[in-house]
């Protein structure tokens, strides 16, 4: 499709329990600014338009950014802080598959007329309070076009070692139980140089790009 423009959302989903506070948090930050620049130089590419979109969830989700094209915006800084009660939230997976595919839905309304791609990066360090409890939620999120046909991730933010095999267990389902859709939080970067790569390889000398270069469609 000559003179189209692809666009990209890319979506931090990002867990704001307790477990994630201080370094892990800090962590999930410098990776994320390291993740925007890419996302710049994406965006400069002729023929690729780039938004992105910060949520958080714990008990439940929250959107601190709806899409916004990388032009206008930065990552903003996130802390993790106990309630007025003194306890931090917890991490319940149940959400990711019950509210979660509805948000995903009606955040990206805006661009069903466009070409594009859709990345989710769940970053999280696994420590869930519903572990084992939410599978029967998997087939209803799947009945979501967009959540079924983003490209989702998963980001582990701790080292392998004691509790790390129950913490993929717990997300497979996020991933479709595809393992290379795991990765360590250091990673990540390399993945949006690796996206950035492969745009510069599709888009033509004239920046066009052709109707089957697109990883998912919005609609």
């Amino acid at each position: 499709m000559a003179n189209d423009t692809t666009l990209y959302v890319f979506m931090f989903l990002v867990d704001s329990s307790g477990s994630m506070s201080e370094q892990p948090i800090a962590s999930v930050n410098a990776a994320m600014n390291e993740c925007f620049m890419e996302m710049q130089d994406l965006n400069s590419i002729s023929g690729c338009e780039v938004q992105y979109s910060v949520v958080t969830f714990d008990e439940d989700v929250k959107v601190l950014i709806e899409p916004e094209y990388v032009d206008f915006g930065q990552i903003p800084k996130l802390s993790i802080e106990p309630g007025p009660d003194g306890f931090y939230p917890v991490t319940r997976y149940s959400c990711l598959f019950d509210e979660f595919p509805k948000t995903l839905d009606t955040l990206l309304q805006g661009n069903s007329n466009k070409k594009g791609s859709v990345f989710v990066f769940l970053m999280t360090d696994g420590m869930a309070a519903d572990s084992g409890q939410y599978t029967n939620l998997v087939d209803e999120a799947m009945k979501v076009d967009r959540f079924k046909n983003a490209n989702r991730y998963v980001v582990i933010t701790k080292e392998a070692g004691s509790g790390y095999g129950n913490v993929l267990n717990d997300v497979m389902s996020f991933v479709d139980n595809n393992k290379k859709r795991l990765l360590r939080l250091e990673n990540l970067p390399d993945l949006f140089n690796q996206i950035r790569l492969d745009a510069m390889s599709r888009s033509g000398d004239d920046g066009s790009q052709d109707d089957d270069d697109v990883f998912g469609q919005f609609s």
